[in-house]
């Protein structure tokens, strides 16, 4: 491992995207200069095999809200992963924007928007993770990112966590993990962010010394207590919004709304085929249906044009190309 005259890992052999360590460092902000700092102050000169073991599974609300968590711990102990630190967090839009701002510019404004509602309707747990199986000549991150699967259900191979937790669609995505040890140190910046985060490095390097098992127990049951259960099903979110139309529909004042809404829901199954997002919004509001409701939200994640046309992300993610 190279340093920098800061005497700080230099990081050049952490990524092994073009561009991407001078993208970061050069963001505003300078979360890898955070991350960076934390994580080395932390570990010394144990920074580097660290950084290789261990990653993070961002537990997000969709999947907090269909009580996945322990699908998730299942799948993660059968592939060699032991979480060692649960921490909650509650995305705001600004952080959402950050988290992602190199992969936003290639999004649609619906599925911009819909990433928003989706990712900071409500807490996510992260999962601070050990690799037990570093014999992969992978790291840790890496390992993960393989095994999470592509967002796009249509790219996925069946083994993979997103597939074990049926996630429906390219939003509705249940997790998140950073791609590379690069990401997972400003990723952390962000998600943590200061004064905690030389914290949250202080408390994995104890949990390597330690190597006691972590119960993330009372962590889960905090996300769940503020999270109301919700199937978060397709077929259940149409068949329920149908419902609703249906009670409306009395409501000569709104009848076309509610006929433009039903022929959007009955559209579901045919694949994100496009949705005017700024309509849909309008229709929602006439009709007294919440934007961040579940069924709506599911509705059009299904629909809505993920990325816009010849678009290409400042950097691609591993899992969602």
């Amino acid at each position: 491992m190279s340093v920098d005259p800061t005497g700080l890992p230099s990081c050049a052999d952490l990524t092994t995207v073009h561009g991407k360590l001078t993208y970061f460092r050069n963001e505003e902000g300078g979360y890898l200069a955070q991350g960076l700092t934390a994580a080395s102050g932390a570990f010394g000169a144990d920074f580097h095999d660290e950084m290789t073991e261990l990653t993070f599974l961002l537990v997000q609300p969709d999947a907090i809200a269909r009580r996945l968590v322990g699908r998730c711990l299942d799948y993660l102990a059968g592939h060699g992963f032991v979480p060692v630190l649960a921490v909650p967090v509650t995305l705001t839009v600004p952080m959402a924007r950050l988290l992602w701002r190199f992969q936003f510019n290639a999004k649609t404004d619906g599925s911009r928007a819909l990433g928003e509602l989706v990712y900071c309707r409500g807490p996510s747990l992260l999962l601070a993770l050990r690799d037990l199986e570093t014999h992969t000549n992978l790291s840790a991150s890496t390992r993960l990112t393989e095994l999470k699967g592509y967002s796009d259900p249509g790219k996925r191979h069946g083994g993979d966590l997103r597939s074990a937790l049926g996630t429906p669609n390219r939003i509705l995505r249940c997790v998140h993990s950073p791609d590379e040890i690069l990401d997972v140190l400003r990723e952390s910046a962000i998600l943590v962010g200061e004064p905690g985060l030389r914290q949250y490095y202080d408390r994995l390097a104890a949990a390597r010394r330690d190597r006691a098992p972590y119960d993330c127990g009372q962590a889960i049951e905090e996300v769940y207590s503020v999270t109301p259960a919700h199937d978060v099903d397709e077929e259940g979110a149409c068949r329920r919004l149908l419902g609703r139309l249906d009670r409306i529909g009395g409501d000569t004042e709104r009848a076309d709304v509610v006929a433009r809404m039903a022929t959007t829901v009955r559209r579901v199954g045919e694949g994100p085929t496009g949705l005017d997002w700024a309509q849909y919004s309008r229709d929602l509001d006439t009709l007294g249906i919440s934007l961040d409701d579940w069924d709506a939200l599911l509705v059009a994640s299904s629909l809505v044009a993920y990325q816009k046309p010849g678009a290409t992300k400042l950097i691609a993610s591993l899992s969602s190309p």
